[in-house]
């Protein structure tokens, strides 16, 4: 993927159900999306699959560097959570401790 230096529309990139191996990510991924407004990445993957934390970080900083969280799904379920705290440090969460999805239009 070509960085796009700030992404200002959103970004939807379907691949496959049964997913396209990524070595970046080190798993295989079934649908990436991205919200430049919330500035929140998802990564939707198939069952039994979870991401590479720093993988993850560097692809949707090619998106956007201004990426603020990054959200992973395993099949339908939440899987984990990467939120920027400060410029470079990021935090990590489990499924059951944040609420998925990109906020509500207007918020």
């Amino acid at each position: 993927m070509r960085n796009l230096g700030g992404a200002t529309a959103p970004v939807n990139i379907p691949l496959n159900a049964r997913g396209v191996r990524s070595a970046e990510m080190q798993c295989r991924v079934v649908a990436l999306r991205y919200d430049p407004d919330s500035k929140i990445g998802i990564a939707l993957l198939p069952r039994g699959n979870c991401v590479d934390m720093t993988g993850a970080i560097r692809y949707f900083q090619r998106i956007d560097p201004h990426v603020k969280q990054i959200q992973t799904f395993a099949g339908s379920n939440p899987d984990t959570i990467y939120t920027r705290v400060g410029d470079e440090h990021w935090q990590t969460g489990i499924a059951g401790s944040w609420v998925a999805g990109f906020p509500a239009a207007g918020r």
